[in-house]
């Protein structure tokens, strides 16, 4: 490397230990597990995994739950349109594979 920098960073001693034994068993010294954390940072343009905020995922799993639900409703709702329309339930009516009117 020619032109270089130091970069130094402080952790906790176990946390040291840890990862340098995780990535000696991947035949990795430290050093070279940080620059390579580096360049696949730059090549992806952020850090290069997911961060997660599990709050977010209990919000979205809330609107999936809260979708489903409506989509639900909708599809009461329209059959029981159609059952007043023809002032009988529709036979065979199905929507990917999944009777329409079951209620």
């Amino acid at each position: 490397m020619t032109n270089t920098a130091l970069v130094q960073i402080k952790v906790d001693t176990e946390t040291k230990t840890n990862v340098t034994s995780i990535y000696e068993s991947l035949g990795l010294d430290l050093p070279t597990a940080v620059r390579i954390f580096f360049k696949k940072s730059i090549a992806v343009g952020g850090l290069p995994f997911e961060l997660r905020d599990d709050t977010r995922s209990k919000r979205w799993d809330i609107y999936k739950t809260a979708r489903n639900s409506i989509q639900k409703n909708t599809m009461f709702l329209k059959c029981r349109l159609m059952k007043s329309m023809l002032k009988s339930p529709p036979q065979g009516l199905v929507n990917n594979g999944k009777k329409i009117c079951r209620y």
